[in-house]
């Protein structure tokens, strides 16, 4: 799937210059970087130096974590990335310090799941390594301080949480009890593991996003709202939820978005368009759905209550012959008639937040330090799914962007000029086909009572999260020494290996 992926998520000279030009010339106006001035003028992914202590008990009780971060963003501020230890996990004692660097390096920019994907790398790491000192399963580890709030479960409630869930989905699929019950003790030039890592991120959507379902009596539908498709599939979701709601298939419905005319909605980033959008489409279908069942039950003869609308038709529930189409019902509207509708608010004393595990089985050469990643399994919660085609992809999306940030891409700099010296994907490594997995795409799909109508959350940032984190921890599993840096390439992985060897 397309996305914005953060680096258009701002303003630059070069979408100032485009709009003046559209405005200039009264016609559309497409600007294209080249791949030099994508690198060097729109941004970069903030780097992390990130520093873990904990304590835990022999039987895995979390009992105090300190994390200390070093950020830099060049000329801006970097990411925070202490989300993750300060949420994921029980835990009665955390200290956090995040200090920012300013370096003449240029200007950062989000990058999917700015943060998170840099904090949940050093923190699930960190978790399997104490998982090793006290000879516990880093999954059990996990189980053991498993939080139902949040703030390491001394804040309040999630409004709902699946990761338990996620973890006997993910573990079944991937075979878990094959793992080397310590790390590095298989035998061989080729070396397997299994890792894992668990991540968290908001995605609760936008309140007060607003949407229109316009009927006409021709027996047209329209979805309206003023919200942009960037190749998440919004026109999809829209198109389902309408259809659903008004008995109908997502092709009857016309969708109508990308228009500051039409009805207000938030920007595409932090996972927020489904969640925001969704809700206020299926509002306002629901007023629509209302409005044609009390026309038909006055056709029927019948209560309001008994009419129900599905396969393009309303018939009475107590005598489905007693029906009539779609079509008849719209040509009694005396014309074109809106239904607006609402995102409504977030009740106060939850946490909103997703949650997801993803499963890693990797082969590690002990002779060449190459990581080959053999097959993912990512199980996410993301509430209701709205569509499970649109929903995998973006899983697939997400993996495939983090193994490529595991184990390829790194910018080069001048440390003279604070230039990037590798502006290209000539010498900017990233994964190709050949190097994506077998990856398999799995929800917990648990219904979120309390964040919106739909009971849905947001699912374009949270597949990027954990992947980073399982391979590291899978090839920790593989040969023994973790590798606490990305990317993860082969001169990293024989280092380590010498160093190990020689028992530093």
């Amino acid at each position: 799937m397309g996305g914005g992926f953060g680096s258009k998520l701002g303003l630059n000279e070069h979408t100032v210059v485009s709009a003046l030009l559209a405005r200039e010339t009264k016609k559309p106006v497409k600007i294209m970087l080249s791949r030099q001035d994508n690198s060097l003028c729109v941004g970069n992914r903030p780097s992390s130096h990130q520093t873990y202590k904990g304590g835990v008990k022999k039987d895995g009780t979390l009992t105090a974590l300190t994390l200390v971060n070093y950020t830099s963003g060049g000329i801006r501020g970097g990411d925070r990335v202490s989300e993750p230890i300060i949420d994921v996990y029980k835990c009665p004692n955390v200290k956090v310090e995040e200090y920012n660097i300013y370096t003449n390096t240029g200007a950062a920019r989000p990058t999917r799941a700015p943060g998170l994907v840099q904090g949940t790398f050093g923190l699930e790491g960190f978790i399997d390594e104490l998982a090793n000192e006290i000879s516990m399963d880093p999954l059990e580890l996990r189980k053991k301080n498993y939080s139902t709030k949040n703030r390491g479960d001394t804040g309040i409630p999630y409004s709902s949480k699946g990761l338990d869930k996620g973890y006997e989905i993910g573990a079944r699929e991937i075979g878990w009890n094959r793992r080397n019950k310590v790390p590095g003790e298989g035998k061989g030039r080729i070396r397997r593991g299994l890792g894992m890592a668990s991540g968290i991120w908001w995605g609760a959507g936008v309140p007060g996003t607003l949407a229109d379902i316009k009927l006409h009596p021709d027996g047209s539908v329209e979805a309206i709202c003023g919200t942009q498709d960037i190749g998440c599939g919004t026109r999809t979701h829209m198109a389902v939820v309408a259809a659903d709601t008004l008995g109908l298939n997502p092709q009857d419905i016309i969708i109508k978005i990308g228009n500051s005319d039409y009805p207000w909605a938030p920007l595409s980033g932090g996972s927020l368009t489904t969640p925001s959008v969704a809700p206020a489409v299926r509002d306002a279908a629901l007023k629509a759905a209302e409005h044609l069942r009390e026309m038909a039950a006055s056709k029927l003869k019948v209560p309001v209550t008994n009419i129900v609308l599905q396969d393009k038709k309303l018939f009475d529930k107590d005598n489905p012959e007693s029906a009539v189409s779609f079509g008849e019902v719209m040509k009694d509207l005396p014309n074109e008639t809106v239904f607006h509708g609402e995102r409504k608010g977030l009740p106060e004393g939850y946490a909103y937040n997703t949650f997801g595990a993803h499963f890693v089985e990797v082969e590690v050469d002990i002779m060449t330090g190459k990581i080959k990643v053999i097959k993912v399994v990512a199980v996410h919660d993301s509430g209701r799914i709205i569509n499970k085609q649109t929903a995998e992809s973006q899983i697939v999306g997400g993996i495939t962007q983090g193994l490529s940030t595991a184990l390829f891409e790194q910018r080069i700099m001048d440390e003279t000029t604070g230039r990037m010296v590798n502006p290209n994907l000539r010498d900017y490594k990233i994964a190709t086909s050949m190097d994506i997995p077998e990856i398999v795409p799995l929800f917990v799909d648990i219904i979120d009572p309390r964040i919106n109508i739909l009971g849905t959350k947001g699912l374009g940032e949270p597949p990027r999260i954990p992947i980073a984190g399982a391979i590291g921890n899978a090839v920790y599993n593989a040969i023994g020494v973790h590798i606490r840096e990305i990317p993860m390439t082969p001169d990293k992985i024989l280092e380590a290996l010498k160093e190990k060897e020689v028992g530093r």
